[in-house]
Formats: C-alpha cells, sequence, structure tokens
C-alpha cells in the first residue's frame, strides 16, 4: 500500500517535471530553427495542401506540430518537391488560409525542411512572387516568435 503511494507520486513528480522539459526543449528547437532560417534565407512559392480551421495556433517545424492541425505547405527548389508541416507565421485571419492558396516561404538554404509559412504574403504568380521577394530582400521579415 505505502509502495503503491510513492510509486504515484514518483509518477505524477515525473509527469509534471517532463512539461517544463518538453517545453524547453520545443522553445530552443524553434529558436535553431529561426537562426538557422535567418542565417541561410532563400524563398519560395509555397502551395498549402492541408489546411486545419480548429487550430488558430502556428509555429515552425520542430515545435510539436503535425499533420491535425495547422497548414501543411509544398514547393519546389530547383525540380525537388518539398513537402511539410511547418506552419509558419499566423496570418491575422486564419479563415482565410484555404488549400490550394499560395503564399511566399522563406527557408534555410542548406535544409528547406526548415520554413516559415509568410501568410502576410499571398502569390498569385511569378511576378507577385518576384515583387515580394524583393520587399522582402530589402526589409526581411520578423520571423521570431
Amino acid at each position: 500500500m505505502k509502495k503503491d503511494k510513492i510509486k504515484n507520486w514518483i509518477k505524477f513528480i515525473l509527469i509534471i517535471g517532463g512539461i517544463p522539459l518538453v517545453t524547453l526543449w520545443i522553445v530552443l528547437d524553434n529558436k535553431s530553427i529561426i537562426s538557422a532560417i535567418k542565417s541561410n534565407p532563400a524563398y519560395a512559392i509555397g502551395i498549402v495542401t492541408h489546411c486545419s480551421k480548429s487550430t488558430h495556433t502556428f509555429s515552425v517545424k520542430g515545435a510539436g506540430s503535425n499533420s491535425s492541425g495547422g497548414v501543411n505547405v509544398r514547393f519546389f527548389i530547383e525540380k525537388k518537391r518539398i513537402e511539410t508541416d511547418s506552419k509558419g507565421m499566423g496570418p491575422k485571419d486564419s479563415q482565410n488560409v484555404n488549400e490550394g492558396n499560395q503564399y511566399v516561404v522563406i527557408y534555410d538554404s542548406s535544409n528547406p525542411e526548415k520554413c516559415v509559412v509568410l501568410f502576410d504574403y499571398p502569390v498569385k504568380d511569378s511576378l507577385d512572387f518576384t515583387l515580394a521577394v524583393e520587399k522582402l530582400k530589402i526589409n526581411p521579415p520578423n520571423i521570431d516568435r
């Protein structure tokens, strides 16, 4: 009986102690992704392949994301297809994000899986994309969280 109480307390302490550790890991991983993108930025046109309206929380890949919520995106780099569950920076009105929409994606040129979808930069065609990238190169987006 006493051993069961001790085991339950140990389990409780491990669970409660684990939550801050997981949160810390997510924050540090998120910062390393942002840092990598800032060090080697490149841009592409991203197409939304999945959009869940059930969440208004957007984050970058690695921040506890999965395909059940947020936005999945596909983009191409020199004919190489990149499909990721990166959710990106939340738009002011996430209800306007729909499958098939196109946005500028900023990514780490040495590892394109590390990317952020820039929902404030919708893209209709290559001219839109070119103009957006010119603006972004002059005034880079604030992708810090």
